[in-house]
């Protein structure tokens, strides 16, 4: 695969649908759309979802969170039928997948939950990605082999330790060491600290990946049209050299 670029979007923070056209206009591949970022991101409504579909572009891949509380990854079994019920509300409102992830109290993988939500976005033919539980996780390789049987589509990490207050530069190491090993398909989404700046450096020490970005291409909770092209530029340089011809 090309590396891509995916934007995270607060659906209560900022002018929603005008950061969907501003997004659109610099062809992001990806919108992951949360509410309550400043809890590290929660599930948005059904109205948020139907915003971010009806003005974005139909190739714009929608990705919602699902997550009904901030804290930990431990659901209890009436959060994961919560859960379930936020997966039935992203596709009746035009997603494309969703973003969750589901850890015990032993930081292990909660196959019980994930059986359950994983069949449900089967179901509703939602792509899945298991989100930064991963990095809570109590080993990210254990955790790996736990994951793949479940076959997301998608994993998002940055290398580090979840709360470690470390950016994605500090998890190269790790990064490059997921993507030694057999991911069954799985493509590998990158973020945490992540700004237009570090990117040059990341695409030179890492494979293609879906690059993950939020608060850096953000000013005052709008999308900052410069900077995206930034990021394009880095990413696609001979689409850059084909638009100033």
């Amino acid at each position: 695969m090309l590396s891509q670029l995916e934007v995270c979007l607060a659906s209560d923070q900022g002018p929603l649908a005008d950061n969907c056209r501003i997004a659109a206009e610099h062809r992001v591949a990806s919108i992951e759309l949360c509410a309550g970022m400043t809890e590290g991101g929660l599930t948005p409504s059904a109205k948020e979802i139907r915003i971010v579909r009806a003005h974005s572009l139909a190739s714009t891949r929608l990705m919602v969170m699902i997550r009904p509380r901030a804290g930990d990854f431990c659901y209890q079994p009436a959060e994961i039928k919560q859960m379930l019920l936020q997966i039935r509300q992203a596709a009746d409102n035009g997603a494309d997948g969703v973003v969750f992830g589901c850890l015990t109290a032993a930081g292990r993988l909660d196959h019980q939950a994930m059986q359950s939500l994983v069949h449900c976005s089967q179901q509703h033919q939602l792509a899945v990605t298991f989100h930064r539980a991963f990095d809570a996780g109590d080993a990210p390789a254990l955790l790996l082999s736990e994951l793949l049987p479940y076959q997301p589509q998608r994993i998002l990490t940055n290398g580090t330790r979840w709360h470690s207050g470390l950016g994605i530069l500090q998890g190269v190491a790790q990064l490059q060491w997921l993507q030694q090993q057999d991911s069954k398909g799985a493509q590998w989404v990158f973020g945490g600290g992540l700004t237009p700046e570090l990117l040059p450096t990341l695409q030179q020490q890492l494979q293609p990946a879906y690059w993950h970005f939020y608060s850096a291409l953000l000013q005052q909770h709008r999308l900052v049209p410069e900077r995206l092209a930034q990021v394009q530029q880095v990413l696609n340089p001979q689409q850059g050299m084909l638009e100033h011809e």
